[in-house]
This record gives C-alpha cells, sequence and structure tokens, in this order.
C-alpha cells in the first residue's frame, strides 16, 4: 500500500474539525442561561470573526493584493504553522473542557456559574481565545498570504472585543473575586511578574 504525503492545510483543518466536534459534543452539558447580553454585542463581535474568517481561510479573494505571499511556500514554514495551529488548538480545547459546564459560546452568565481559575485560568483570563488566536496563527503560518495576517488580525480584535464584554460581565457577577483574578492574569497570554 501507498500512502500519500500529508498536506499541512488538510492536518490544519483536521485540528479545525477537532475543535467544532468538541465543541458541539461538550456544549450539550451547559448550565442552564442567567443572563445573556444584548444582540449587539454579538453582531460587533461577529463584524470581526465573520470577515476574519475569511480572509484566514480564503486561498483567492476579489482582491489580488491580499494574495500576496509574506512568508516563504517552503515545506518547513508550513510545518511550523501546522505545530502552532495544533498547540493553539489544543490548548483551546484544554481551556474548554476546563471551563465545563460554565462554558457558552455568547457572553453570558450560567446559572450556578462558577469562577475557573483552575487549569489555564491559573494564569490567563480567556485561555479559550488565546488557543483559537494561536490555532489562527498557525494557520496564517501555513498559507503564508497577507490576507491570512489581516484575517488573524481581525480575529484577534473580534476576541478583545468578545473579552472586555465578559469581563464587565463577569466583575458585575464576582465583584472582588473577579478583581483578585484579573490582578493575578493576564488577558490573552500570563502576566509578566
Amino acid at each position: 500500500m501507498h500512502w500519500a504525503p500529508l498536506e499541512p492545510m488538510t492536518v490544519i483543518s483536521d485540528a479545525w474539525i477537532a475543535l467544532m466536534i468538541y465543541w458541539a459534543i461538550s456544549a450539550l452539558s451547559v448550565k442552564r442561561m442567567k443572563y445573556i447580553a444584548p444582540t449587539s454585542v454579538r453582531v460587533i463581535q461577529l463584524l470581526f470573526l465573520i470577515p476574519g474568517c475569511y480572509l484566514l481561510f480564503a486561498r483567492h479573494t476579489p482582491v489580488p493584493l491580499l494574495e500576496v505571499r509574506i512568508l516563504p511556500k517552503v515545506a518547513v514554514v508550513a510545518w511550523i504553522g501546522v505545530a502552532v495551529a495544533w498547540v493553539g488548538i489544543g490548548f483551546a480545547i484544554w481551556a474548554r473542557y476546563v471551563l465545563g459546564s460554565n462554558w457558552s459560546s455568547q457572553v453570558a452568565i450560567r446559572e450556578n456559574h462558577e469562577l475557573i481559575q483552575r487549569g489555564p485560568y491559573r494564569l490567563i483570563r480567556h485561555p479559550i481565545y488565546t488557543g483559537i488566536i494561536t490555532g489562527a496563527w498557525g494557520t496564517a503560518i501555513a498559507i503564508g498570504q497577507l490576507g491570512s495576517l489581516f484575517g488573524v488580525i481581525l480575529i484577534t480584535l473580534g476576541f478583545a472585543y468578545k473579552g472586555r464584554q465578559e469581563e464587565l460581565r463577569l466583575q458585575a457577577t464576582f465583584g472582588d473575586s473577579w478583581n483578585a483574578h484579573q490582578q493575578r492574569t493576564g488577558m490573552f497570554l500570563p502576566k509578566m511578574r
């Protein structure tokens, strides 16, 4: 039997598919909603994420400038992108697992919501976003085009906006406990001490 060589983007696609499957399965066991942010919060976030994802994954766009290569088209660069993508997506899955039934795809508070401060949440307030952004960077490295870079920037801005909205709600819900957690942790990266 002859095996075809793996293509970097196929391997990256597999990681994103694994994330989506895990998300769908784990979403079946979440607590009921107590608070959901206004629709405008979700719309603003999606105004960044939808074009960001399009630019990240589109190989061909109506704007030829976005297809300009900014990284060399060599196997080592593509496979570095694969490694970064898998590490990021794996980190997001771990963070989602630790968050458990408190997770929501929206800015929301669940019934009996807990302030999680273990696992990756010990050091980072939004490790799911960190993982997804890292996965997006890996994908952009593997693709190597200007449009992919712009896509990652938009995705990062979308998660920064959503993260800030979540932090306002978590502060209102947990007060001093949230303030202490925020002092110890970084938003997307651990705090430098």
